[in-house]
């Protein structure tokens, strides 16, 4: 891992309310990983408006906004990252 890497993830905060809304983007709030492995069955969530805690996930490059269907919400390859460092499993697409 690289400085800059290790320096974005040292000074990385994250509310608990942006961690529940990550959990739920890629639907770990619904079914447990198994043998160390999520299968993400979704990675999105859908809003009329813009989210205040979405935009602050976007500014930390946990998350980025697609204007499709209103606004789509998705976890980034940053974020995803982020979860399987807290959750120690490895999150896959379904």
């Amino acid at each position: 891992m690289t400085r800059e890497e290790n320096d974005f993830w040292d000074k990385l905060t994250i509310t608990p309310k942006e961690l529940a809304y990550m959990y739920h983007a890629v639907g770990l709030d619904d079914s447990s990983p198994k043998r160390g492995v999520f299968h993400m069955y979704r990675n999105y969530f859908l809003c009329n408006k813009p989210d205040l805690t979405w935009e602050g996930l976007c500014e930390k490059c946990l998350a980025v906004r697609i204007p499709i269907d209103g606004i789509t919400y998705r976890v980034s390859s940053t974020g995803i990252e982020l979860l399987e460092r807290l959750t120690l499993c490895k999150f896959k697409e379904h």
